[in-house]
Order: C-alpha cells, then sequence, then structure tokens
C-alpha cells in the first residue's frame, strides 16, 4: 500500500520513499543573498548553484539513503522564482526530493509594501494558494509553511495568516529564529494542533528542561547547531562557547525522556551570503566542511557516543520528518 502524497519541486512523491530526510536546510539562491537579492540572477551564478549543490546531493541520496531536503527559505527575502526552477534541475540530476517552503522570511530583508496593506485574510489567501495551487506563477506547491518572526505587531499579523493557512491546508508550520513559547503559544491559541508544529534549532535552548517543557506540549523540534561553537552565530547567550557536545547530549536526554517521536536531526547549511563572481560564499557557521553531508560524518557519529541507538536515530532522520511532510 503506497504512502500518502508529499509536495515536492517535481510534483508529488509517495511518502514511503522518501528515505532519510533533512528537514532543515537551504540552497544558495541564485538571484545573490538574502535580503538583497536580484530580480534576475545572473548565468554564472546558476551555473555555480548547480556545480557546488550537485555533487552534495548526489552523495546524499547515494552515500547515506538521504532522498530527502526540505528548503526552508521562504519567498520574501529568500529566494526568488529562478530559484524554483534551479531546485528543479537540481532534483532531476542527483535523485533527491527538494520540498519548498511558503512564508516570509523576517529579519533579512525589509517586508514588502503590499504586506503592511494585505490583511491577515488576503496574506492567509497567498500561503494556501502557495499549497494547494503553486507559488510565483509557478505550478511548484509548497510543502510546508515557514515562520520565521519576532513578537512584533507584523509577527503577530503574520502568525494570524499562518494559523488561517495552516487549518485550511494541514500542512505543518516550521520556525525559525524568534521566541520557541511565544510561537507555539500563540499558534496553539489559533488552533494550530501541536503535533503540526515543528520548533526548529531546538538546540538554541540552554537546558533539558526549557526543551522538554515544550516537547511535553506535543510539538516537534528540530536539532541543528552541530559543530557550531562561535555564541554570536546563532543567537546562543549562555557563555563564551557553545560546548562540542551540546547537541547530541539534549537530543540523547530527549530520547531517554521517551520523546523520540518528536525529535528530528538537521544541519541548516546556509551559504545566505550569496554569490561572488562566480563562486557560492562560505556558510554563515564559518565551520569548514560544515555542509549537508556534516549531519552523517560528524552528528550522528556523536549521537552514537552519546548512547543514541541507531533504531532511535532511523526514526529521527525517517519516521519523524515523514509525518511533518504528509498533509492531514
Amino acid at each position: 500500500m503506497p504512502g500518502r502524497m508529499i509536495q515536492t519541486v517535481l510534483g508529488p512523491a509517495p511518502s514511503d520513499t522518501l528515505g532519510r530526510i533533512l528537514p532543515h536546510e537551504h540552497v544558495c539562491s541564485v538571484h545573490g543573498g538574502w535580503g538583497k537579492l536580484l530580480p534576475e540572477p545572473r548565468p554564472e551564478w546558476e551555473q555555480a548553484v548547480l556545480d557546488h549543490y550537485t555533487p552534495l546531493f548526489t552523495k546524499l541520496v547515494n552515500d547515506h539513503g538521504c532522498r530527502t531536503l526540505v528548503e526552508v527559505s521562504p519567498s520574501w527575502g529568500g529566494r526568488g522564482r529562478r530559484d524554483l526552477e534551479v531546485w528543479a534541475e537540481l532534483s532531476r540530476r542527483t535523485g533527491i526530493n527538494i520540498v519548498a517552503t511558503s512564508g516570509y522570511l523576517f529579519h533579512y530583508a525589509p517586508l514588502p509594501a503590499y504586506f503592511h496593506a494585505r490583511s491577515v485574510s488576503q496574506l492567509a489567501d497567498e500561503f494556501i494558494r502557495d499549497v494547494e495551487e503553486g507559488m510565483e506563477g509557478t505550478r511548484v506547491r509548497a510543502g510546508m509553511l515557514k515562520a520565521h518572526v519576532g513578537e512584533d505587531a507584523d509577527g503577530i499579523k503574520f502568525l494570524r495568516a499562518i494559523a488561517v493557512a495552516q487549518r485550511k491546508t494541514g500542512a505543518s508550520v516550521l520556525t525559525c529564529a524568534g521566541s520557541h513559547k511565544f510561537i507555539l503559544d500563540f499558534l496553539t491559541g489559533a488552533d494550530v494542533p501541536p503535533e503540526r508544529i515543528v520548533l526548529s534549532h531546538a538546540d538554541s535552548n540552554k537546558s533539558i528542561g526549557e526543551l522538554l517543557a515544550l516537547l511535553r506540549r506535543g510539538a516537534s523540534v528540530t536539532f541543528t547547531i552541530w559543530g557550531i561553537r562561535n555564541p554570536r552565530l546563532v543567537g546562543w547567550p549562555f557563555g563564551p562557547s557553545i560546548p562540542a557536545d551540546h547537541s547530541p547530549a539534549l537530543v540523547a536526554q530527549a530520547v531517554s525522556e521517551g520523546f523520540v517521536k518528536q525529535l528530528m536531526l538537521s544541519i541548516d547549511y546556509s551559504a545566505m551570503k550569496g554569490l561572488e563572481a562566480d563562486r557560492i560564499k562560505e556558510d554563515i557557521y564559518e565551520v569548514p566542511g560544515r555542509t549537508h553531508l556534516y549531519l552523517f560524518t560528524h552528528a550522528i557519529p556523536s549521537l552514537k557516543s552519546c548512547g543514541v541507538s541507531d533504531a532511535d536515530i532511523e526514526t529521527m532522520l525517517r519516521d519523524n520528518p515523514r509525518r511533518m511532510l504528509e498533509r492531514e
């Protein structure tokens, strides 16, 4: 019996063919750097993106059984229309499923004037159209909704619209920057089921107590800080450096507390600084060699050294993100 279908940039794909899944990743935009995208990409930028990501995605599929990547750069400030076409080409070349997201990317670019002119229902209609019909005049449909907001009036307006879109489409909501508790409080208060909410960068929580408080409310979380030591780069305010074992220790403790079915693993490889001449600038986290592959070469071995079993790792890599992507 085939699984449910999930939306990719190449169209629907059976959810039981997704393999291992990276649920929080980025592909460098062919329109330039985040917050300063150009209306049209340059041909050399497109070639640089194809040359950079084709071998990475091929290794994910062939060497690590990772057949799906969720690209979490939403339309305003994070990507342009041409990116959707380039992602489709990368998917055809490598065999990886790429799932795109709808939403806005706050903080990296000024909000468009029409954001302030539109009502909550008008914004919600935009997100619903992205999920049910296609984004930016294409037939590429979003597989998730992205909430990257603060706690100001604009963020609240956006969250209201996202909540309407979630209830209409059943798509999961993925968060990014901002207070996990604030976003979880707001969305659940707007009748978004907690099991359809994914709080990313869960390792930004200082303690297991903070993390367990979120998990007990039914939300899922994604860990992404593997290998990053500089707290400035992730907004981690709890000391001069991030302990090397911080992320694997948090995951191991959450697993031991019985929450393995709410945990997911990703890297958040983010070449968001864009392109320079015909090459991609360095990853924003400034850790050499920290690409999408880092999860398999470094993060998973660190989890095993903390006593997390192979079975639990596969649950976090396969079952949990697959359930996130399946529409209700």
